[in-house]
């Protein structure tokens, strides 16, 4: 039976819910970015190896995986304001433990607390923007919403660094645990049940299989850059979430509750076309954002410092422009943004192939801004698209979906291109710097075409609604001529 239900429109504390989305956002992005600056810092404090610490990362980003298609379940089986309410109290929680951790175990332990209420609180959060707001205020909405996720990475690594300096990497989780304690006092008062509720049976084995399935693909591909393709802990990996992948795609089109709706893909041309297009756009863009500090540190040998801001003018530009192409999608519609986006995104990565050890960095940030416009052209853009292409309440199914293919495609980006990259840079003919940079061209070349690809994506769709709104207007007048 359905609980409660309240239209988007007639929601009094809308604005406050949102709010509050876009707070809880801005806190937990800037503890995840803040980390990578904060584990040399950990890793003194508490006496363990560079291998053992990348877990605090690594595990994170495994058990947010597995979490994304749990979320649809439970955003479907449990009121809106409890789940939020729980996710907030997780994470807090996690925050805490890591704060009084004597040990890495807890440490650890704490890191995968937070990754379960992150992960709800993620995939939740954009649900509950793309329900509230209908359709043509959707897109502002997640502007703003990706600016809070833009504005995280500009802040909150520096704000870490000076932390560090005068005290302790834990201040950092104490400023955080304040936030979330906010956040936490105010969903209590401002947020309700939004989302409709039904009794659903809890697939368990649906369930054993996206933790393998999900899991494997992305520890598998993650693993890739310290074993061989074909050695257990890449391959073998790999392939058990690839074939649990298969049978719990099977199974979630054949059980009659299943734990992530499938069935979207079938004759919803739009739904495809978009969940393609995230996969293309997050191969490219976690790929590139891996490799850019590669080629300034590593290849270039300059300090983690000057990285930052060859970095820094790009996140600048995401974080100001989604605002206002959020807007723009909302006048204008899907097809302009992803003609631009993917234009800019196989301009910047294509531009990169030409760089050589004597580019000048400032060079290579005002390239680096190109790419902050195809972000802001298109990741909010496209998880938008794709809700817009379901029935409202399939809403909770399709934005899980996304954030599952979002996990993968993550993944995959950074294990093909970084091991494109080091493929190469073997198999050259230059050794040292020069045989790294070879490889980095390669890889940088092969990251346009991506983006071409999102370009005939865009001219596709801009086919199909003229021919669409032609078919429209030409049964308008028959309609009336016959009257």
């Amino acid at each position: 039976m359905s609980n409660s239900k309240n239209d988007n429109t007639k929601i009094k504390n809308r604005k406050s819910i949102f709010l509050n989305i876009i707070i809880t956002t801005f806190a937990t992005s800037a503890l995840a970015t803040s980390l990578a600056t904060a584990l040399p810092a950990i890793m003194d404090d508490m006496h363990i190896h560079v291998t053992t610490a990348r877990w605090l990362t690594s595990g994170y980003i495994l058990t947010m995986a597995i979490m994304m298609p749990l979320t649809a379940f439970f955003a479907k089986r449990v009121p809106t304001k409890r789940l939020y309410i729980a996710a907030l109290v997780l994470f807090t929680l996690g925050l805490g433990g890591n704060v009084f951790a004597p040990t890495f175990a807890i440490m650890m332990t704490s890191r995968i607390l937070q990754a379960i209420g992150g992960g709800i609180l993620k995939s939740l959060g954009q649900m509950l923007i793309l329900y509230l707001y209908p359709e043509g205020k959707r897109g502002t909405a997640m502007g703003w919403y990706a600016f809070a996720m833009g504005a995280a990475p500009i802040i909150a690594p520096t704000v870490t660094g000076v932390l560090i300096d005068i005290s302790s990497w834990r201040v950092f989780f104490y400023i955080t645990i304040g936030a979330m304690l906010f956040s936490l006092v105010m969903a209590i008062y401002v947020f309700t049940d939004i989302l409709d509720v039904h009794y659903y049976h809890f697939d368990v084995l649906s369930f054993v299989l996206s933790v393998f399935a999900f899991g494997g693909i992305v520890l598998g591909f993650g693993n890739g850059g310290k074993w061989d393709i074909v050695s257990w802990q890449v391959g073998g990996v790999f392939l058990i979430g690839f074939i649990s992948g298969v049978f719990f795609v099977h199974r979630q089109v054949t059980i009659e509750s299943p734990l992530l709706n499938m069935k979207l893909f079938h004759k919803n041309v739009m739904f495809v076309l978009a969940a393609f297009t995230v996969v293309m756009y997050h191969i490219v863009m976690y790929g590139s954002s891996l490799m850019l500090p590669l080629y300034v540190q590593n290849i270039r040998h300059e300090s983690a410092t000057i990285s930052a801001f060859v970095l820094m003018p790009g996140a600048i530009m995401m974080t100001i422009l989604s605002p206002l192409l959020g807007r723009l999608y909302d006048r204008v519609g899907v097809h302009i943004l992803l003609i631009s986006g993917g234009f800019f995104l196989a301009i910047s990565t294509g531009l990169m192939y030409f760089s050589d050890l004597s580019t000048s960095l400032w060079l290579v940030a005002v390239v680096n801004m190109v790419r902050g416009a195809a972000q802001a052209s298109l990741m909010s853009t496209l998880v938008t698209w794709a809700i817009s292409a379901v029935q409202k309440s399939q809403t909770p199914d399709a934005t899980a979906i996304v954030a599952s293919l979002r996990s993968l495609s993550t993944a995959t980006g950074s294990a093909v291109f970084i091991g494109i990259m080091d493929l190469v840079a073997r198999e050259s003919d230059l050794t040292g710097d020069m045989a790294s940079m070879h490889g980095f061209n390669v890889s940088f070349g092969l990251m346009a075409l991506p983006g071409f690809i999102i370009m005939g994506v865009g001219i596709i769709v801009f086919v199909c609604d003229r021919k669409k709104r032609a078919s429209s207007s030409q049964n308008f007048i028959e309609t009336n001529v016959g009257q």
